[in-house]
């Protein structure tokens, strides 16, 4: 699943996973609260646009199942705003997809500690039990 920008939840099958989506729902329901309203004095109208275009994209394309196509299209808004916790969490959660756990749990703990920063406790909370979730998962603790 991923988070969009009006913070509605977006599936990706995650039995592939195996991990429980409605869990995983409720633990991350509000990781992108108010976070284009505060980019935009930031880096400008054109570039957040762009950003927003490139995050629609991401989400299309990885509800189509093409996670590569959602991986650079969540990059390309990563580069122009870096600090975007949102981008950085459905990246984490299409490169899982893609099988490269490590990397989409860095992109995870990016967002979480992008949360904190912004004082967004309760997405750091929720991301933070997520990871821990993710975490057992990667190192095979999770039964099936």
């Amino acid at each position: 699943m991923l988070i969009d920008r009006k913070n509605q939840v977006c599936s990706i099958d995650f039995k592939a996973l195996k991990l429980d989506v409605s869990t995983i729902t409720g633990l991350i329901q509000n990781v992108a609260q108010n976070t284009a309203s505060r980019l935009t004095s930031d880096i400008g109208t054109t570039n957040l646009e762009t950003a927003h275009n490139a995050f629609d994209r991401g989400l299309i394309l990885s509800n189509q199942g093409d996670f590569a196509g959602a991986e650079k299209a969540f990059t390309e808004v990563i580069q122009i705003v870096p600090e975007a916790a949102e981008a950085h969490f459905n990246l984490g959660i299409v490169l899982l997809q893609l099988n490269r756990k490590m990397e989409g749990i860095g992109h995870i703990q990016q967002a979480r500690d992008l949360s904190r920063s912004h004082g967004d406790f309760e997405a750091t909370k929720n991301l933070a039990r997520l990871l821990q979730q993710l975490e057992a998962f990667a190192r095979g603790e999770l039964s099936n």
